[in-house]
């Protein structure tokens, strides 16, 4: 009787965790606008954009040879695409006004699924972009043909997971060192935009110059992507491993650093 009385607790705790998520993450994605059509729009014509300027400028400099073989706009939204969850997924942890500061006036509230909320706000919008993006291209170019979906989508999750830890850790460091945090913030949120590997091909690269690169989860992401998109294209020298690795460290570690500080916040406001 007893261990039915506990699994039914744990269920009704498990709905209600998943409602208010679904609630919270709803309101993430509308918070740009009132009208729910017009903040998606605004987010997808955003990530348009970045992949039309990446487009242009791999033509300018006619280094376009770098990408893989076959579909050339597919080798970039392969990239682009994957940097934009794990970078929006990162950037909407960081700078939630949620997460950051209604945390500490509810504190009833766990603060996983204030992460959660606006993780999965930004991989919704980005999901949808991306579906836009292959459509678009399949309609107006050439028509796309993905080798190996379940990889291609183990990929995008793991970029959006080691995403979703780096944005935890930041925040539960941020009251310790918050000036300090910020920088440190910018700078991985830079350093993304030339180590991702969104511009190049992993084993293209030089083994001095590929040391430079391999420290970033992100990378090891969009090469096993292209792997599993292009089928005269094996990534050998990374792995999904690595990725997930770092993203589980990063997710744990925040969260055990996030529940002390709500511990000794009591003690320090007396």
């Amino acid at each position: 009787m007893s261990t039915r009385s506990d699994f039914s607790e744990v269920w009704r705790g498990g709905a209600v965790f998943l409602s208010v998520l679904y609630h919270a993450t709803v309101r993430d994605i509308r918070s740009a606008h009132a009208n729910a059509f017009i903040a998606i729009g605004s987010e997808i014509a955003q990530a348009l954009v970045l992949v039309i300027l990446i487009v242009l400028f791999l033509n300018a400099l006619n280094i376009g040879q770098l990408m893989v073989r076959g579909n050339a706009m597919l080798s970039v939204l392969t990239g682009v695409f994957l940097f934009l969850v794990h970078s929006r997924t990162f950037g909407r942890v960081v700078g939630s006004a949620v997460a950051a500061g209604r945390m500490v006036r509810h504190r009833s509230t766990p603060p996983i699924l204030l992460y959660l909320s606006a993780a999965l706000a930004s991989l919704y919008i980005q999901i949808l972009a991306l579906m836009v993006m292959l459509l678009a291209t399949h309609a107006l170019f050439e028509p796309v043909t993905i080798d190996a979906p379940p990889q291609a989508a183990v990929a995008m999750g793991l970029a959006w997971f080691s995403g979703l830890g780096a944005g935890v850790l930041a925040v539960s460091l941020r009251p310790y060192a918050p000036k300090l945090l910020q920088i440190a913030a910018g700078f991985y949120s830079r350093s993304n935009m030339f180590f991702s590997g969104k511009m190049v091909l992993a084993s293209g690269l030089s083994s001095t110059v590929l040391q430079f690169f391999l420290w970033n989860p992100l990378f090891h992401t969009i090469d096993q992507a292209r792997g599993a998109v292009f089928i005269n294209y094996t990534a050998t020298v990374t792995n999904l491993f690595y990725p997930f690795g770092v993203g589980a460290a990063c997710l744990l570690l925040g969260l055990m650093i996030g529940q002390r500080s709500k511990r000794l916040a009591p003690t320090a406001a007396r």
